[in-house]
């Protein structure tokens, strides 16, 4: 008795139980006869039964065959139709792309060109677009769910560390944001020794960004939010300030909110793609390029 499954031999049997015509079943199964006769006897001795009653003109299954024809034919039947499902599952991933953009990008110059410009070049894809808060679109990214990320970094090197790849799109200097209403306004210029008598705000970094660059910012205090939103609101009290990228973000209008100049502040956010190198399909390439193309242009 064997103790490993031979898939192929299970087919022959089937055929042969089918037909109760070895000959026949042999030349659908394009094996010669002999050839094939021996492949069932090596399968009888897999199983430990004799399945076929060869004592008459006309084969025919003996008890052990019929249970064995039973649960086989049943369980070949299910596993070929998974195999074809997966079959189509890895078609579909073929022409399928989930691409995040990160919730507070320009509208205008970001948000809109990329989609439109991936809509309209192949129609026949199948392209998700999800807006996701900053540790969001990097989680998902890292697991699997996002395939492209449209993000935002000081860091770009960052992505290294946690086996994601990455691409700059563009580079944009840092600015001091405040309310209208913000002691700020009225200075000729700020300090970082201004800087230590307020509260700073910025977003809650994840495990990719716990040694960010705003960590280091002169501050009396660091004020996390866990969103865009929040953050933006916290700004409009007008008792705390920001480094921000105003020309590449989209909450600014209706909050009262201004850039002031900080002569101690200085560095450049990078409008940035990340993604797994081994996920990259020749699609999700195709895709990078186009939005690296479309951005570089708009941005």
């Amino acid at each position: 008795m064997h103790d490993h499954l031979d898939y192929q031999r299970i087919k022959y049997f089937l055929a042969a139980a089918k037909t109760l015509n070895f000959s026949e079943a042999a030349r659908q199964m394009y094996i010669s006869p002999q050839g094939f006769g021996r492949q069932i006897s090596l399968f009888e001795e897999e199983i430990g039964a004799q399945l076929f009653d060869r004592s008459k003109y006309k084969k025919k299954l003996t008890y052990e065959g019929e249970l064995v024809y039973h649960h086989l034919s049943k369980a070949v039947d299910m596993l070929e139709h998974e195999y074809h499902m997966m079959q189509s599952m890895a078609r579909k991933r073929k022409s399928q792309a989930n691409i995040g953009i990160l919730s507070f990008l320009n509208r205008t110059t970001v948000v809109s060109p990329v989609i439109n410009e991936l809509l309209a070049g192949s129609p026949e894809r199948n392209i998700n677009f999800r807006m996701c808060e900053l540790n969001d679109l990097h989680k998902e990214v890292a697991n699997g769910e996002l395939d492209i990320g449209i993000t935002v970094s000081t860091e770009p090197d960052l992505y290294e560390s946690c086996n994601l790849g990455s691409r700059i799109i563009s580079s944009h200097p840092l600015a001091l944001v405040v309310s209208l209403y913000h002691d700020f306004v009225v200075k000729d210029f700020v300090t970082a020794e201004d800087l230590k008598n307020y509260d700073q705000v910025c977003l809650r970094f994840d495990e990719i960004r716990k040694n960010d660059f705003y960590n280091n910012i002169p501050c009396r205090s660091c004020i996390k939010s866990d969103n865009y939103s929040s953050l933006i609101s916290q700004l409009s009290l007008g008792s705390c300030f920001s480094i921000q990228v105003p020309e590449l973000e989209d909450l600014y209008e209706g909050y009262n909110l201004t850039t002031v100049p900080c002569k101690d502040i200085s560095g450049t956010m990078n409008l940035m793609l990340i993604y797994q190198p081994n996920r990259m399909t020749p699609l999700l390439e195709n895709l990078s390029k186009q939005i690296m193309e479309v951005l570089t242009k708009e941005v």
